[in-house]
């Protein structure tokens, strides 16, 4: 795994170790906002870490100096939480299903719980697990179910 660390355009200079983005395309007609008025960032590597699980990197998201993975693979998957700097496994929840393989994740901050909120998709399940961000565990708060056969996200 590499751990990236996120700038806005044009503050990080391209070279070895860094992952531009494509500007956005402009988005469809209907929708009212401008290209030109979306931000886009690039990505350096700042550092590689082994993984010790089989599973897949399905999800990755990054909030305040962590990464949050979801790794997939039916049995073994996982929510994690790792320490951007130094690669340290923070906080680690299996699924409690083993037949789940884990798919996408996003953060989303909820003022009422004052934490983020981490969506997990399933990919054959149909469900999106949702879980509170606390200190040293990720708290379940609800299996939501959609009609699709499939979930996938990045």
């Amino acid at each position: 795994m590499a751990a990236v660390s996120p700038s806005r355009a044009g503050g990080a200079a391209a070279g070895a170790g860094v992952v531009p983005l494509s500007p956005p395309r402009a988005p469809s007609f209907a929708s009212g906002i401008h290209a030109s008025s979306v931000e886009y960032a690039t990505l350096s590597v700042s550092g590689r870490y082994a993984t010790h699980n089989p599973a897949c990197t399905e999800g990755l998201a990054y909030a305040e100096g962590s990464l949050y993975i979801s790794e997939g693979v039916a049995g073994v998957s996982q929510l994690l939480r790792v320490d951007a700097d130094s690669g340290t496994v923070r906080v680690q929840l299996p699924l409690a299903q083993n037949d789940v393989f884990a798919e996408g994740i996003a953060l989303l901050y909820n003022s009422s719980l004052n934490t983020n909120v981490i969506y997990q998709l399933t990919y054959r399940h149909r469900m999106v697990l949702r879980y509170a961000d606390q200190t040293d565990h990720f708290e379940p708060l609800e299996q939501m179910q959609y009609a699709v056969a499939e979930g996938w996200g990045e």
